[in-house]
């Protein structure tokens, strides 16, 4: 009795942490042990039980009875064999999913008890085997994500990256395209490529459409090549040359757009899990890409600001110039007679429009520069005031009427006005107007020199639209050369909190973590910055409350006209949110992968990515999950529910029963969950879809 009482007492412990296995970790090898065992003690209970039944019903017989001693004997002697064999079973489920298992399943005779343990050990093997293969994907995904670039040096990233994939992948050959843009042209060029650990720069130039290369352009799909082609390429050794067997080309995106290719060629064919690496660090480099080229085109931009506020202190430089060549030559025009004389002589040796009116404002004198800017001849004007017909419906009203009160008071004018042409052509000038005074101070002429600054003006206020475009997007801080802030646009006031009153004039510092300042890379970073070294990255900022505020962006000197950094300009996106939204979502990605079947719907309702557990309630491989839709798998009811949440304005989780057909037809029922996962565009929303509870 106290037997029996041990045995289910020990049947009922291993129930319990069967359940509690499978309810933390789902069906794991660990769990499909203790279920071997508990299906193996069960069988040795009704074994017993039947082999003692069997025993008393022998022992009933005349032929037993005559010689119960003998019979029971022989019976004991088959027990103790049956018990032995058992528990050298038992001892053995220890050893299931190792190599020398195998070696201990011959040593069991009984072929019920060898096929069950077989069987388990075959599913441990495999289950340990995707886990490994699950574990080789994360790890080449994060060997990926670690590389380092250096600013915009597209160079070093593409090859640190070709290099560390046909490493990774024990491959022979790879190259790294880049896609790249001539004018309206676009082409790949490949930038790096690696071979037997060489680095080889080989000029090559792929248009869209051409190869196979050219045609990922289009089709925006990884193509896997087996037969490879004689005249496609070679691996090339010291030992001679060979066709490899396989080659792959991956295309490099985000957000639906390429930014590149890199093509892989081996001598062995590539697993379905290489293929699961290779479309995950795609996207990522298709990430570092974008971001390498966003940070580019900043800089430019920034340089032809740069250029063109260097071309504006010219123009200024040479106004104040011609200003003082004018003082001169009007001292020296009140102290000689032939005034006018002298002044057309300076007029006539300059490129500048020069315009001389009497004390009324009435065009006296013009110069050819006059004619050649506004198309009118001197006896189409002679007499008339320049706004008559200078003058037009685009012209400020209210810098004319600043223009007219100065004028008025003799004092001189600086300035800028958009002007008409003869042939009604609007142009932009620099204005000086100076007024020509007796020796009693009364205003006798008026002289204006105009220079034409319509392409600095079209090209300042592209320049100024675009700037105020980064600033409604960007945080932009401005610091002096000592590392005190200077000044903040609203968007950095905004997201942090801080009034300009309690940052302008105090260090940097005062917006740096505490933890970050006694870091060496902070230390290090801020002395090159300080240095004029431009800096691209992303870095941590405290706002007003001390939390930590996430940025992406780039720290940049701006110069003086000697070439001297006088200020930094730092340009940066708050990420903050994408950062916490990124690390929530990969952990809970992680989570439910490993335990539920789940897959991933683009917003036109067909299959993004799937794990192998919801692979595995299909009936199909990764490589098939592509041919199959949603609509062909779920029942009408549950894909009509599952459309509708995805095009609702409904946030929330929806839970419901599912109806799901595999591939051989059998149709199972399932309690699901539906989950939005909002991209930045409606292209990119997509939802998760997790299989709970099988209810059939």
């Amino acid at each position: 009795m106290k037997g029996k009482f041990v045995f289910w007492f020990f049947l009922a412990l291993n129930a319990v942490v069967l359940s509690i296995i499978v309810w933390q970790q789902g069906f794991s090898w660990a769990a499909l042990a203790i279920l071997g065992t508990l299906l193996f003690l069960l069988w040795m209970q009704h074994a017993t039980k039947r082999f003692i039944n069997e025993l008393v019903s022998l022992s009933n017989q005349d032929e037993v009875k005559s010689d119960k001693k003998l019979f029971i004997k022989e019976h004991l002697a088959s027990t103790q064999a049956a018990i032995s064999e058992s528990r050298l079973a038992i001892e053995s489920i220890n050893e299931i999913g190792r190599e020398k298992f195998i070696e201990v399943l011959q040593t069991i005779k009984d072929t019920s008890i060898r096929a069950s343990l077989e069987s388990a050990h075959i599913k441990i093997v495999d289950l340990r085997k995707k886990e490994e293969e699950s574990n080789w994907v994360t790890l080449g995904i994060a060997s990926i994500a670690e590389l380092k670039h250096q600013g915009n040096d597209l160079a070093a990233y593409s090859f640190q990256a070709i290099s560390n994939i046909v490493k990774y992948l024990q491959a022979n050959q790879g190259g790294f395209y880049l896609l790249k843009q001539s004018g309206e042209e676009s082409y790949f060029e490949l930038t790096a490529s690696y071979a037997y650990g060489k680095k080889k720069y080989i000029e090559q130039r792929i248009n869209p459409g051409q190869g196979l290369i050219g045609q990922v352009y289009y089709e925006k799909e990884i193509v896997y090549l087996t037969d490879v082609p004689k005249d496609y390429i070679k691996i090339t050794s010291g030992l001679g040359e060979a066709l490899p067997r396989c080659v792959c080309i991956v295309p490099l995106m985000t957000e639906g757009e390429i930014h590149g290719v890199i093509e892989i060629a081996s001598f062995h064919e590539l697993k379905p899990y290489h293929f699961e690496y290779l479309k995950k660090i795609s996207e990522s480099m298709g990430y570092n890409l974008g971001s390498i080229e966003t940070h580019a085109r900043t800089e430019r931009l920034l340089e032809e600001s740069q250029k063109m506020a260097q071309e504006v202190k010219s123009q200024e430089e040479e106004l104040r110039q011609n200003m003082e060549e004018l003082n001169a030559t009007q001292e020296q025009m009140l102290r000689e007679k032939k005034q006018l004389e002298t002044l057309s002589l300076v007029a006539d040796h300059t490129n500048n429009s020069v315009l001389i009116a009497d004390a009324n404002g009435r065009i006296i004198y013009t110069n050819a520069g006059f004619t050649k800017l506004s198309g009118y001849e001197f006896d189409e004007v002679v007499g008339k005031k320049p706004g008559s017909f200078l003058q037009g419906p685009l012209t400020d009203r209210e810098t004319v009427a600043n223009i007219s009160a100065k004028l008025r008071q003799g004092e001189p004018v600086y300035d800028e006005i958009l002007n008409y042409s003869k042939s009604k052509q609007i142009y932009w000038i620099s204005l000086v107007i100076n007024p020509i005074k007796d020796e009693h101070g009364v205003v006798q002429k008026f002289v204006s020199i105009q220079a034409e600054i319509t392409n600095t003006k079209k090209n300042a206020l592209d320049n100024l639209s675009k700037l105020q475009s980064i600033s409604r997007t960007n945080a932009v801080i401005e610091f002096n050369m000592d590392g005190k802030v200077l000044e903040a646009n609203d968007l950095f006031y905004k997201v942090t909190g801080f009034q300009s009153e309690q940052i302008v004039g105090k260090s940097f510092e005062v917006l740096i973590p505490e933890e970050d300042k006694t870091k060496p890379q902070h230390s290090i970073m801020w002395q090159n910055i300080l240095l004029g070294q431009a800096f691209t990255g992303e870095f941590r900022y405290i706002d007003v409350a001390n939390k930590v505020q996430w940025l992406s962006g780039t720290y940049n000197p701006i110069f003086d006209v000697t070439g001297k950094a006088e200020k930094i300009l730092m340009l940066a996106q708050f990420v903050t949110q994408d950062k916490e939204k990124m690390q929530d979502m990969q952990e809970t990605i992680t989570a439910l992968k490993t335990g539920f079947p789940m897959a991933e719907l683009n917003a036109d309702m067909t299959f993004k990515s799937a794990n192998d557990l919801f692979l595995t309630e299909l009936g199909i491989k990764r490589l098939e999950l592509k041919k199959v839709q949603p609509r062909d798998v779920l029942s009408a009811e549950s894909f009509k529910q599952i459309t509708q949440h995805q095009s609702s304005s409904v946030e929330q989780p929806d839970h419901f029963d599912l109806d799901l057909q595999n591939k051989s037809g059998e149709n199972k029922r399932f309690s699901a969950t539906i989950i939005k996962v909002n991209g930045n565009t409606e292209r990119q929303r997509r939802s998760l879809l997790i299989l709970k509870n099988n209810l059939s």
